[in-house]
């Protein structure tokens, strides 16, 4: 007996008929159909499905691909379909979770699936492309704002980047304008993820404040010295500033002649200072001036010479030295003429005009102090002259030095008192009215 049915019974799914046939010896053959029905309750088997993976951005989650799915049946030619994905777990744009699901469909309809799961998980931080330079200033408010519009940044999905900044931290302050800035700038993405970036800004004044109002050097006389300027400073960071001055003297040949100097300072907030120096030479070149000496004199011999001094005044010196000299000239007889000559004299050497004021002593003759020679002809002229009845006016000269009379008549006036009156005339013309006799 045979059959039509395959060599190893395997059949097609649904009805299969088979024909067994008998034969006997002498060709007698017989037949019969036999039905087979196969049934196929098995689903595919998938041997391949695409890997489980990780991406970090959506752009990066892969297509559906069927071709990437390996499934077998046991009866028959298997029909690979992508079912969808489901997304569950999305907590941003880029950090969610995929589960895609392929089917393998045999042609009864049996069917088996597989799931890839993908990961979307963006953890990259933006990359910041531009950002504010460190920069170093001199002043507080020199200081620039924040500026987020500085900062650019790109994101590793694409997304949008929001950009903050922290709170400036001031680190290692020693004064007002001497300190560092640290200003952290923020790039952020759609998930979070966070790029930052510091900008130091260091702030340092190093600048001294500027002088202004300074006099320039100067030669002053001792009694005209200049009062110190009112000097003024400005600072770049502090506005204005409190100068202080100092003055200091040298000393030069004399008490009046010395050099001052003149120095003014500002300081600001950070200990910057600034400094500018007046020199004054100051000079006594004025003598002293003197006043108050007495008037030209005369006195009688032998009495000694007083002379009123005068006074000294002087523009810088209190006490001027007032000295003298005194030059004796014999005029006649015994008169003499003393000249005092006075002269001041400051502490620098200045000498004042001379003043000079002379005395003249003199010694009028008296007719008692006359010889007896001339006293007797003095006495004989005038007995002489009343026997006449006439008045004699006679001129007597008398020389101290010779000792002798010089008698000479002057006039003959008549009188009736009938007296006769003498003059004694010493040697320098100086005379003496002698009494009638």
């Amino acid at each position: 007996m045979v059959s039509d049915a395959p060599g190893d019974f395997t059949f097609s799914t649904g009805t299969n008929r088979v024909v067994w046939t008998a034969t006997d010896i002498h060709g007698n053959q017989s037949t019969c159909t036999q039905q087979v029905i196969v049934v196929d309750n098995e689903p595919p088997t998938i041997s391949g499905c695409p890997t489980n993976l990780t991406v970090s951005c959506v752009a990066n989650v892969p297509v559906p691909d069927i071709s990437s799915v390996v499934a077998t049946d046991n009866c028959s030619a298997v029909t690979v379909s992508f079912e969808g994905d489901v997304i569950s777990g999305q907590s941003c744009p880029n950090r969610y979770t995929i589960t895609r699901t392929y089917k393998a469909t045999n042609s009864s309809g049996n069917t088996a699936t597989c799931t890839q799961t993908i990961t979307v998980d963006d953890e990259t931080a933006p990359v910041i492309t531009s950002r504010p330079a460190n920069l170093t200033v001199s002043c507080a408010s020199a200081v620039p704002a924040v500026d987020d519009t500085a900062v650019n940044a790109t994101a590793n999905c694409g997304d949008a980047v929001t950009i903050t900044h922290d709170t400036d931290a001031i680190s290692g302050q020693s004064c007002a304008n001497r300190y560092t800035i640290s200003r952290i700038y923020h790039a952020t993405d759609a998930c979070g993820n966070m790029a930052s970036v510091t900008q130091t800004i260091t702030v340092n004044d190093t600048t001294g404040p500027v002088l202004s109002g300074v006099p320039a050097d100067a030669a002053a006389a001792c009694d005209a010295v200049p009062s110190a300027a009112a000097v003024t400073a400005t600072d770049d960071c502090d506005g204005s500033v409190t100068v202080s001055f100092s003055e200091s003297r040298g000393d030069g040949n004399c008490p009046n002649n010395y050099t001052l100097t003149r120095t003014w300072t500002a300081t600001d907030a950070c200990g910057n200072t600034a400094s500018a120096t007046q020199t004054i030479t100051v000079q006594d070149t004025t003598g002293p001036s003197l006043s108050g000496q007495g008037a030209d004199a005369m006195i009688e011999s032998p009495a000694t010479p007083v002379f009123t001094a005068p006074t000294a005044s002087d523009n810088c010196d209190a006490s001027p030295l007032i000295g003298f000299t005194d030059l004796t000239n014999q005029l006649c007889g015994a008169s003499y003429r003393v000249t005092r000559t006075w002269t001041a004299t400051d502490a620098c050497g200045n000498v004042s005009a001379p003043v000079t004021r002379p005395l003249r002593s003199a010694t009028p003759p008296h007719h008692d102090q006359l010889p007896g020679r001339c006293a007797h002809q003095y006495r004989h002229r005038s007995v002489h002259g009343r026997q006449r009845g006439a008045r004699y006016r006679h001129r007597l000269r008398y020389q101290r030095r010779s000792r002798h009379c010089d008698q000479r008549r002057a006039r003959h006036v008549p009188d009736r008192h009938q007296r006769g009156v003498w003059t004694a005339t010493d040697g320098c013309g100086t005379p003496a009215a002698a009494p009638s006799r």
